[in-house]
């Protein structure tokens, strides 16, 4: 019988630090943006800062180039399908 209690104790324990590591991961996620919100960051930004004036302001004139939907995305104020407000 003892070594059953202590079974039970180590299942006991090992379940309860699982738990814990999952309230844990939990209240992390809850904390981090979702997706959403970071591609709507992205717009803000994008409107404030269109691709070619950021490519003057860095000082960059023989910039590697890019995809010509990408650049047009850049330019055109909106980052991944999402238009900047």
């Amino acid at each position: 019988m003892s070594k059953l209690s202590d079974y039970l104790d180590n299942i006991i324990r090992a379940v309860n630090q699982h738990a814990k590591l999952l309230d844990d991961v939990s209240k992390e996620l809850s904390k981090r943006p979702l997706k959403l919100e970071t591609g709507e960051l992205f717009a803000m930004l994008s409107h404030g800062f269109p691709y070619e004036e950021a490519l003057e302001q860095m000082g960059c004139q023989n910039h590697v180039v890019r995809s010509q939907k990408l650049t047009n995305l850049l330019s055109k104020h909106s980052v991944m399908g999402l238009v900047a407000l």
